[in-house]
């Protein structure tokens, strides 16, 4: 799932023009517009001077939010749709710098040509003729779109590689995955990573959905994780059942494995059925008397006190041994 991501990300990065957008094209003058347009270039940055108001305005949901202008070069007019939002542009502009990119004239800007024509009391043919088919138009040039996207792609993307990373070296050095050592700094013994291997290899007892039982431990094991619980560790256990749903459809019902393990350590495999979780909790009925098996207040209230017993008996254990030490 996580490179099925990453290729897509990497085929959106590909497919849409962001190099081009961050970084538009230089032009200096705007009859270059054509030989840059032949030569796939779209997203410019440009210096108007000398640029003239046509008296045309674009519109969007009742509000200005663009203004036509023309630029004429050696009887060759270009068209320029420069952002207005309501305020008031000079009829003419010079030194005027903006990020735009280069189109096809469509029906707003062939609408704009024949209403010049009429104003200047000239054919429609004779403007149309030396007209660019090119409309610089700033109001397409989306810079905060893309500078977005690509800022969200590529914290995606980040953390995408960071956990692929992460989890080639947990398959190459399995004791550096957060949940052994979390366990082994729990048990105090490097070795019991092994233990838990050799257990799992050669004394399985019972395998039960995604709960897999040991003499000495019970491994739960998720899609982004992996629990490892020593039997005589473990205070209350029990079930409890959950209904997946589609808008307001239950969809499926799935049963979760919930063990309190010593002081406030709650440890949940869930994904599993009904049938699964019975095999563990009748196997630790019969054989560890001692674990406080079923949801019930009471059981919560007993699990809870038993759980703070422990705590404080290893608490004061610890400072023993470090008076000890001293």
């Amino acid at each position: 799932m996580a490179l099925l991501v990453l290729t897509v990300i990497m085929t959106i990065f590909i497919l849409l023009p962001f190099r081009e957008v961050l970084s538009p094209k230089e032009i200096s003058l705007v009859h270059q517009i054509s030989y840059a347009y032949s030569n796939d270039v779209e997203y410019i940055e440009i210096t108007l001077n000398d640029i003239h108001y046509t008296g045309y305005d674009s519109y969007r949901q009742g509000k200005l939010y663009a203004s036509y202008y023309y630029s004429l070069y050696n009887n060759s007019c270009t068209l320029i749709l420069v952002k207005n939002a309501g305020r008031k542009l000079p009829d003419t502009l010079n030194n005027y710098t903006i990020q735009a990119r280069l189109i096809e004239n469509d029906s707003h800007s062939s609408q704009v040509i024949e209403q010049m024509a009429d104003d200047l009391n000239w054919t429609k043919e004779g403007l149309k003729s030396i007209t660019s088919d090119i409309t610089i138009d700033e109001t397409a040039f989306k810079s905060d779109t893309y500078t977005y996207l690509a800022i969200t792609l590529g914290v995606i993307a980040i953390i995408i590689l960071s956990y692929l990373i992460s989890n080639i070296v947990y398959a190459v050095i399995p004791a550096a995955h957060p949940s052994c050592i979390y366990f082994r700094r729990l048990s105090k013994d490097r070795k019991t990573i092994e233990n838990v291997n050799n257990e799992l290899n050669k004394h399985l007892i019972i395998r039960s959905g995604n709960t897999a039982l040991t003499k000495n431990y019970i491994v739960c094991t998720t899609p982004f994780n992996i629990e490892i619980i020593p039997i005589t560790r473990i205070v209350w256990a029990y079930e409890h059942s959950t209904w997946h749903h589609i808008l307001w459809f239950k969809r499926k019902l799935t049963y979760t494995l919930s063990i309190l393990y010593g002081h406030n350590i709650h440890i949940d495999s869930y994904g599993n059925t009904k049938e699964d979780i019975d095999v563990i909790i009748d196997y630790l009925s019969e054989h560890y008397p001692g674990i406080i098996l079923g949801y019930t207040q009471e059981n919560k209230i007993a699990a809870r006190k038993k759980a703070n017993i422990i705590y404080q008996h290893a608490k004061k254990q610890k400072k023993e041994e470090k008076k000890k030490q001293l």
